[in-house]
Parts: C-alpha cells; structure tokens; sequence
C-alpha cells in the first residue's frame, strides 16, 4: 500500500498546484502555455482549475484508506485520466496549440500513468 500511497500524494500536491495555477493565476497561465486570453479560455481554464481542485481534495482525503476497491478504483482513475492528458497534450503539442512547456507537462502526465499503470498491473490485474 505504500506505492500507492506516494502515488495518491504526488498526484493530489500536483493536481492542488495545478487548481491553485489555474484558479488563482487563470491568466497567467494561459499566456504561460502560450494561448490567448479571452473570457471563453479564462472561464475553461477556472472550470479545469475546479475539476483539478476537486480531485486532489478527493485524493488527499482517501490517500490513507485501507479499502482494496477504493484504492483500485483511485488507481484505475489516475490512470485513465492521465492517459487521456498524455494523449491530448501530445496532440495539442503537435499542432501547436500549446507551444510553452508542453513536454513537461506530458512526462509529468505520462510517468503518472506509467506509475498509475505499473500498479494496477502488478497489484491489481491478479485479483
């Protein structure tokens, strides 16, 4: 339980500074990653910042928990969503919708999953 545990509180200190980034900073960080400040950016930007908000609360709070499903579950659902943030920002980098640090952003999406993935693999897939 202890991967999992470093895993849950990596992604719940990073997912809280990204909310913090994108809620507090909202413009900034659209001219960080290099996009255009309008209200519709500002607004999805604020909305992403509440869902990334949202799920490091979630995450925080069940780190600790001994529940095999529970754990299963946060494991799956790190996994599924930093899959789809490596496959997007990949996407978005080759057209280059985002042309500022979009290679940092996707290794710290893509070694979230690999972590997220090992686990579910090697701890989960025997059950």
């Amino acid at each position: 339980m202890r991967n999992e545990r470093n895993l849950f509180t990596v992604f719940a200190l990073l997912a809280f500074a990204n909310s913090a980034a994108y809620i507090i900073f909202a413009e900034l960080s659209i001219d960080l990653l290099g996009g255009q400040v309008s209200g519709t950016s500002l607004l999805m930007m604020k909305y992403y910042g509440a869902i990334a908000l949202g799920s490091a609360v979630v995450i925080w709070l069940l780190r600790n928990s001994k529940d095999q499903k529970t754990v299963q579950a946060m494991v799956i659902g790190i996994f599924i969503s930093m899959l789809l943030s490596t496959i997007f920002g990949v996407y978005g980098s080759w057209n280059q919708w985002f042309p500022n640090f979009d290679w940092l952003f996707i290794l710290i999406d893509s070694t979230l999953t690999l972590w997220s993935g090992y686990l579910f693999l090697t701890k989960f897939s025997k059950n």
